[in-house]
């Protein structure tokens, strides 16, 4: 025999097993592994289901509070408007009335809820401003008004206007009352 033929074999023979020892070792650790990522993958769809199941009843507790903070903003305006049906009795139901008027008219016109919304606040606090005036012009016909009163009274928009426009969400609904007596034709 050949020395460096017998000593390339026995190398070939050895080289060979340390490859099939290291693919045996390779082929365990995949499996191992793989099968770290299957329970990865179990637990991880038990996770995103109890995180989903989380998140839908934190969104289910902001609705409910969502909704009940709409009742008590929408409880609050109807407040404001029947402060001045207090002071001026002959205006009872008045803004209601017209509140009701204008948010139909906003719902036959398509506008949106939140635009229908702003209308019909408006329309209930559109007189607000009138708690400035003093009661005998409140209850003085406006046609009777002398020019001093009569230009006190035609401020009542812009006293309105100023009163709400600091409340962030009725800011829109403060504009459309600052204008509320004009005439546009």
């Amino acid at each position: 025999w050949e020395e460096g033929e017998i000593r390339l074999v026995v190398g070939n023979a050895l080289e060979h097993q340390r490859l099939k020892r290291d693919r045996q070792r390779l082929a365990q650790q995949v499996e191992r592994q793989n099968a770290e990522l299957r329970t990865l993958n179990a637990t991880l769809e038990q996770r995103v289901a109890a995180r989903t199941a989380e998140l839908q009843q934190i969104v289910s507790f902001l609705e409910l509070a969502h909704q009940s903070l709409a009742e008590s903003y929408t409880g609050a305006i109807r407040v404001f408007a029947s402060l001045l049906e207090i002071r001026a009795p002959r205006l009872s139901g008045h803004a209601r009335r017209v509140a009701d008027l204008a948010g139909r008219l906003a719902r036959r016109l398509d506008l949106s809820p939140a635009e229908t919304g702003t209308v019909t606040h408006a329309a209930l606090l559109r007189d607000i401003g009138q708690i400035g005036l003093p009661d005998t012009l409140l209850d003085k016909p406006f046609n009777a008004l002398t020019a001093q009163e009569h230009a006190a009274v035609i401020r009542h928009p812009l006293l309105a206007e100023a009163a709400l426009i600091g409340l962030t969400p009725l800011r829109e609904a403060a504009r459309l009352v600052r204008h509320h007596h004009e005439r546009y034709d």
